[in-house]
């Protein structure tokens, strides 16, 4: 899906990202967790954030059409708050083309689509799930990634602004809007 990160609230601007619709590509994936193949992005912690492409390798559990060109992003966004369950957390990140300014509003617009996997079939179920919290953090430098090894919420970042998405099984678009307290270099997006 196409990610545009503008500033101010009138909409879309030139976007703060490199690569925002994930088409550029530095290989073809054939396989899940191949996120090294896109380019300008990288993965945020120690998960493996997936990148899919058509022809090469889409999933038949991801929702088709894709909302822009033929690529997209996934990963694992796995809580359990029952207690000492699973809890997996994958991130995607990228250095901005441009800082954030602290004090000034912008906004992260993308399409998103919740589906649960089948992880032997690598199919689509039925979906009965609560709201899935998104995150965006922010980071002040631009540091080498991933930044660790955990699957957990990534250490040092600020949240920027979140949502709860309720999942549909199709693309919605949904819109984070944030003012940041200090200047941002890098952003992280995930669970």
């Amino acid at each position: 899906c196409a990610c545009t990160l503008s500033m101010g609230n009138n909409g879309p601007g030139s976007s703060l990202l490199t690569n925002p619709s994930f088409e550029a590509s530095t290989c073809a994936p054939n396989w899940f967790s191949q996120f090294s193949c896109t380019s300008g992005w990288a993965l945020g912690t120690g998960g493996s954030s997936d990148y899919f492409m058509a022809p090469s390798y889409m999933p038949s559990g991801v929702p088709q059409p894709l909302p822009d060109g033929n690529a997209c992003v996934g990963g694992f966004i796995i809580t359990d708050n029952q207690g000492p369950g699973i809890h997996y957390l994958e991130y995607i990140a990228t250095c901005l083309l441009q800082p954030m300014q602290a004090g000034v509003p912008y906004s992260l617009q993308f399409h998103v689509a919740g589906v649960m996997l089948d992880l032997f079939t690598y199919g689509s179920v039925p979906m009965n799930l609560g709201p899935v919290d998104l995150t965006v953090y922010g980071l002040s430098t631009c540091v080498p990634l991933p930044i660790g090894s955990g699957f957990d919420c990534p250490q040092g970042w600020m949240v920027l602004g979140q949502l709860s998405y309720q999942p549909t099984g199709a693309w919605d678009p949904v819109t984070i809007s944030f003012t940041p307290p200090a200047d941002i270099n890098a952003i992280m997006i995930g669970g």
